[in-house]
């Protein structure tokens, strides 16, 4: 795409051409033409009538003189017309996204502001200021540029009208992780060494490892005109390769250790930076498309981000346990880490979320495909098979062991899946089965990403081929087992499965979701993510003005619930033009009048709702305006 410049010395050179070529033409006929009128003089003779030779010869002349004439005012026009092509600051530009104007003029941005501020000091967080003048001309250049690259779920829609209400919800929610979430550390800061931003997740003071590289990925192709917000994607990848180098299990972390975790609080696996230790197979995949998508906006600063020793350090990590966690039944250790467990602890007296019921199995949860069965019993399990070839029932030849139907299941029972394990799913709520597959899905494209990196940044040829192998094994699992028949819809995604034939058929609001397959960036089948769409049960208010996918996490808070962010993904992946503005008009309708997407809300009551500052929703929602219009700025 041509940048202003690039455009204006195009224009004018065309120009110049144009003009140049007419006067050649113009100065070739009339000398043409006075060539043959001298030929025609020689032949004259004084009976003839009409002009004399030297009349003729002056009628010539003069018309060559008009011609120079209108040559010099043309010239004259040329260099006028350089001048204002040199001046110009760019055509009214055709609306690819949008048909609405709602810019910003002096006065109405310096109330905007003050609102922003005003905002942040009722909710509490005034203590963020990351240099927005700077932050705004970056978000406008961003748009004044077109700059759209890879990795943003960008629709192509052009003429869209946007409800000028969610234009200035967008912009909001531009400005929601920058003024109100971010905090940058002072070089002399004792934790800037570990990386100098730290982004909370909203109205609770702690960094998601999702949530936080959610927050910001609206801002990654911005990068490349502010330094500023540079410094945020690089100090923010920084302090999360140092968590996940801390503890890959955890999924959320504080700012310092300075915090005193009761003995309860430790045993449910918080202590030093950790804030909770829910095992969430997303949380990795998030950290490294944040990573991959700076490189791919800004591959001067993106390549030295990924050749730094912790970034690798981080990703290593993340693969080991992804590796150790295909084998979870036979309690397969990633290299200097602890098996993951999670038992029962009991709540502490007045202290909420401080208790957890437990995973079964003493924490280790319920079994999966690979069946935990010692190397002895499976070589005889293995021998019997081969000795027998029988196809029995039940299989019952040691001590307790049973396996159901043919011997061809137990033989697949004695292998993984190659999926890779996880305890809880993006809502933070436990899973029924160990297999979760969007958040396996997204792990496919995960370790797409590293080997791009692998091959390209870090010329790690060995590196390149564990994640290749990884990648086609989780890749390969979901295709033997994440598929199954509905007897309504046909083929379609599970959600959850175990691989040894259970699974679960239900969808979430949380990111990764099925819904949300194609804004992940999977290589999914067609027809079954559209059979797989239309298979969930979709919450929906008595007048049906508003429809969507909830969550359990709500369910005893609001349990007719539907969270705004299954509409985002719903409006991001719709191919239809009216579901994107229906979708846009429930979202802007869901606000309860606070401008804000909360975490969820009461289907026939948008007033009753949960988490009132939920930035992770507001950075969906200005990515999916984003999608819709060049306004949002």
């Amino acid at each position: 795409m041509l940048i202003p410049w690039q455009r204006r010395r195009g224009i004018t050179g065309i120009f110049f051409v144009c003009i140049t070529l007419a006067i050649c033409v113009g100065i070739i006929i009339l000398l043409r033409n006075i060539r043959h009128e001298q030929d025609r003089s020689s032949d004259f003779h004084p009976e003839d009538k009409g002009s004399s030779p030297l009349v003729l010869n002056q009628k010539y002349a003069d018309d060559l003189q008009a011609v120079l004439n209108h040559v010099d005012s043309m010239t004259n026009e040329i260099h006028q017309l350089r001048s204002k092509v040199f001046e110009y600051k760019g055509p009214e530009r055709t609306k690819r996204r949008s048909v609405v104007k709602a810019p910003l003029n002096a006065n109405n941005k310096q109330d905007y502001q003050q609102q922003l501020h005003q905002n942040s000091k009722n909710l509490g967080h005034e203590h963020t200021q990351i240099a927005p003048l700077h932050a705004q001309k970056a978000i406008n250049t961003f748009h004044t540029l077109h700059f759209n690259a890879p990795q943003f779920f960008f629709s192509d829609q052009s003429a869209t009208f946007v409800n000028p209400k969610a234009i200035d919800m967008c912009r909001y929610a531009l400005w929601d992780a920058l003024k109100s979430c971010t905090t940058f550390l002072e070089p002399t800061h004792p934790e800037a060494v570990h990386g100098d931003a730290f982004v909370i997740t909203g109205d609770i003071d702690d960094l998601w490892l999702r949530d936080s590289a959610a927050q910001v990925h609206p801002y990654i192709p911005m990068t490349p005109f502010n330094s500023t917000l540079a410094r945020l994607i690089e100090g923010l990848s920084h302090r999360h390769a140092f968590y996940i180098d801390y503890e890959p299990y955890a999924n959320a972390f504080r700012i310092d250790t300075n915090y005193q975790f009761s003995e309860t609080q430790n045993l449910l696996g918080r202590h030093g930076y950790i804030s909770t230790y829910d095992y969430e197979l997303d949380s990795g995949c998030y950290f490294i498309r944040m990573v991959y998508t700076y490189w791919k906006h800004n591959p001067s600063r993106g390549s030295r981000l990924l050749a730094s020793p912790d970034i690798k350090q981080a990703i290593t990590v993340l693969l080991d346990i992804w590796e150790a966690e295909q084998h979870h039944e036979d309690n397969q250790r990633a290299p200097g880490r602890n098996l993951y467990r999670r038992p029962a602890v009991a709540h502490e007296k007045g202290k909420p979320w401080t208790g957890f019921v437990g995973l079964s199995r003493d924490g280790k949860a319920e079994p999966t495909a690979y069946t935990g069965i010692s190397s002895f019993k499976k070589d005889r399990i293995a021998k019997y098979i081969r000795k027998e070839k029988l196809m029995l029932d039940t299989l019952a030849c040691c001590e307790g062991i049973e396996v159901t139907n043919y011997w061809l299941s137990v033989h697949e029972a004695l292998h993984e899946t190659g999926m890779t394990w996880s305890a809880f799913r993006p809502s933070d709520d436990e899973q029924k089965y160990g297999y979760l597959v969007p958040s396996n899905m997204f792990a496919v494209v995960a370790l797409g990403y590293v080997s791009e990196i692998a091959a390209t940044v870090w010329h790690d040829s060995a590196f390149q081929t564990r994640c290749e192998n990884l990648r086609n094994q989780i890749d390969n699992g979901i295709k033997a087992h994440a598929i199954v028949n509905h007897p309504t819809f046909g083929r379609v995604y599970a959600y959850e499965v175990d691989g040894l034939g259970n699974y679960l058929l239900m969808d979430d609001a949380n990111v990764p979701s099925l819904l949300s397959i194609p804004y992940l960036g999977y290589n999914y089948n067609r027809e079954i993510y559209s059979n797989t769409r239309s298979n969930p049960t979709y919450v929906e208010s008595r007048d049906g003005k508003f429809r969507g996918i909830g969550s359990p996490h709500m369910k005893n808070s609001i349990p007719n619930n539907i969270w705004p962010m299954s509409l985002i993904i719903q409006g991001m992946t719709a191919e239809s033009e009216t579901e994107k503005q229906d979708i846009l008009e429930m979202l802007v309708s869901s606000t309860a009048g606070t401008g804000r997407m909360h975490e969820s809300f009461d289907a026939n009551n948008p007033s009753h709702f949960t988490r009132k500052w939920f930035s992770w929703a507001n950075a969906l929602f200005a990515e999916f305006v984003m999608g819709l219009t060049d306004q949002c700025s």
